[in-house]
């Protein structure tokens, strides 16, 4: 969406303060002549956001969502938006809403915290106040105890109450953990419970496989293939069959028959998928799994095509928002194509390329991929790995400064622990 879109939307949901897309002072929902001296906070239009939420255009219910999970309003004031977006009847803008209530969580302050602790006392069926709290305790669960057991609380009520919900089925619900295995297992056991009582229900059944998804894949595949028996021509099916494929071809100690078989599978499932979506930006999004997918099972001319096909329309305006993603895994897997055919200078080339990424969400978060770098230092090509880490480092930084000290090891002349950055 255009920035001129997004201000239009906001602007209207604006009472008074700066656009946080083009920076104008806005007074009931138009740019004023003046703006004050010292500008306070937003004040927000919260029954004109509710309204934008009816538009029938999903980018501009996307830019309320945006606004309401960073740039305010007040926690009490955006969960009735929260609310009615979780009420999406399209599935996409409820995974978005999804996204976005998770991603506010994050950003909680411990007394928002506790009055949306203190809400649900009196309202325990606001998913929307529950999903807000996992997302504040989820990361923050590694750390606190009080906030793993208030997490773990929360998501088998979600679990319980609410198992078609998207929310059920995001990781956040995910309860594996080693320090408190009672946890997942009464959540297997609702989850179980649930799939007898509605067989189906293909809500139901994709979020149960998702919550089987690491630990017991065979029972995570029959489900996700009952799902597809139910709805043939749904491609979300076949894309959750895909990354469970994908992900089995990587795992470590596999044969490279198994390996290569388990990446045809995958690369079937990917292309139905693909053939089945109606969206250009989804069918887009697929091409970065078809690539590697089908360089896994060995099948170079369609991984070389799908590479090409995803850098081509990576250089559209029409797919910049994910452009930075197809960049990266385009040019790896061009990169590993020609590292197979002994053109080493072909594959330094695309390492850069990838590294000159605009970067992604899950690439600024998990970080890039080593395995293409690691291969090439190998061979002694240090001063091509060193420039892909200096680019990489410019959207990937962690606390620990891992990059630095990769950079720093390839200076030396080392080959660092690249870790878990060699799974993908």
């Amino acid at each position: 969406m255009s920035t001129e879109r997004a201000c239009e939307v906001t602007h209207l949901c604006l009472l008074e303060g700066d656009c946080p897309w083009c920076g104008a002072w806005v007074v009931r929902g138009r740019v004023a002549d003046d703006a004050p001296g010292e500008r306070g906070e937003r004040r927000w239009d919260i029954q004109a956001a509710l309204a934008a939420l009816d538009t029938p255009d999903p980018a501009a219910r996307g830019v309320v969502l945006s606004n309401a999970e960073e740039h305010g309003p007040r926690i009490e004031e955006a969960l009735p938006v929260f609310r009615k977006a979780l009420a999406d009847p399209d599935p996409a803008g409820r995974m978005v809403a999804t996204s976005a209530l998770l991603l506010r969580g994050d950003k909680l302050f411990a007394d928002e915290a506790e009055w949306l602790e203190a809400h649900l006392q009196r309202c325990p069926a606001d998913l929307a106040a529950r999903g807000l709290l996992l997302g504040r305790y989820f990361l923050r669960s590694d750390d606190f105890e009080a906030d793993a057991l208030a997490r773990q609380g929360h998501a088998l009520w979600v679990i319980a109450n609410a198992p078609g919900s998207e929310l059920a089925g995001d990781p956040l619900c995910d309860l594996r953990d080693p320090r408190y295995p009672e946890a997942y297992a009464r959540g297997k056991e609702i989850w179980q419970r649930h799939v007898e009582a509605s067989p189906t229900n293909t809500a139901v059944l994709g979020n149960a496989a998702n919550y089987f998804f690491a630990p017991d894949r065979a029972l995570s595949e029959g489900l996700y293939r009952t799902a597809q028996e139910l709805e043939p021509e749904e491609p979300y099916w076949c894309q959750r069959l895909g990354h469970l494929y994908e992900l089995e071809a990587g795992a470590r100690g596999l044969s490279e028959e198994a390996a290569h078989e388990l990446g045809r599978r995958a690369l079937a499932e990917y292309e139905q998928a693909h053939a089945r979506t109606k969206k250009a930006e989804v069918r887009f999004g697929l091409l970065v799994h078809l690539a590697k997918a089908a360089f896994t099972a060995g099948d170079r001319d369609k991984a070389r095509r799908y590479a090409r096909e995803q850098l081509a329309l990576a250089a559209l305006p029409a797919f910049s928002d994910t452009a930075g993603l197809a960049i990266f895994h385009g040019n790896t897997v061009l990169g590993w194509l020609a590292l197979q055919d002994g053109d080493v200078e072909g594959a330094k080339r695309h390492l850069i390329e990838a590294g000159k990424t605009p970067g992604y969400a899950t690439l600024c978060s998990f970080g890039p991929g080593m395995m293409l770098a690691k291969e090439l230092l190998e061979r002694g090509e240090r001063v091509a790995v060193l420039e892909y880490l200096r680019l990489c480092s410019a959207f990937w930084q962690t606390d620990d400064q891992r990059i630095d000290l990769w950079i720093y090891q390839v200076e030396q002349g080392e080959v660092p622990d690249f870790g878990t950055n060699l799974a993908y």
